[in-house]
């Protein structure tokens, strides 16, 4: 994100000598998102990489902990309440601590650290969401205490789509859904 975030402030910024318009009609465009990330590919794909291997790293080294004293986990990864000001930080712990407990089921595949990364992020700031059917799952599953995004996964596309072309055409008198209506304009 911060070199997607510097590069798009000197594309935008004519090379500095312009004030930056952050409004999601200019800055936020995820059309610049998606060119950003085609162009970045070979570099992403390395991160992602890296993430998995620091992912599957954190939780071995929970579940061992885990294994040897049960109640390591608390102390490591407690169990927090659900904060708005950080529900991150409520998603993240508690998919953590869901990880660890059902390690033994659990197998390990490429990505799964960019799907954890994904379905955190995505849970605590959306209100419609897509996810893997292992994560859609995990997710659906965790205490929630607030109202929770909607989650969908591949067989539930076609259902995804219908909401949002029905948001698009009836946008007289609807509410935008997280910024919705300004990324269709």
């Amino acid at each position: 994100m911060e070199a997607y975030f510097r590069e798009r402030i000197y594309d935008l910024s004519a090379e500095g000598c312009k004030v930056l318009d952050l409004s999601p009609h200019s800055f936020f465009r995820l059309g610049s998102v998606l060119d950003w990330t085609q162009e970045h590919c070979d570099d992403i794909r390395c991160h992602a990489v890296k993430i998995d291997g620091l992912f599957f790293s954190c939780l071995k080294q929970l579940r061992e902990n885990f294994d040897k004293n049960p109640s390591a986990l608390d102390r490591e990864a407690p169990s927090l309440p659900f904060d708005h000001r950080r529900p991150a930080t409520f998603i993240l712990t508690q998919l953590l601590r869901k990880l660890v407990i059902e390690a033994k089921a659990f197998q390990y595949k490429n990505n799964d650290g960019l799907d954890f990364c994904h379905a955190v992020l995505a849970s605590a700031y959306g209100s419609m969401i897509t996810l893997d059917r292992q994560w859609k799952r995990r997710v659906e599953n965790l205490p929630w205490q607030n109202p929770h995004p909607k989650v969908y996964y591949r067989p539930q596309v076609d259902e995804l789509v219908d909401l949002l072309e029905g948001l698009a055409t009836s946008r007289r008198g609807v509410a935008p859904i997280n910024g919705l209506h300004e990324l269709m304009n």
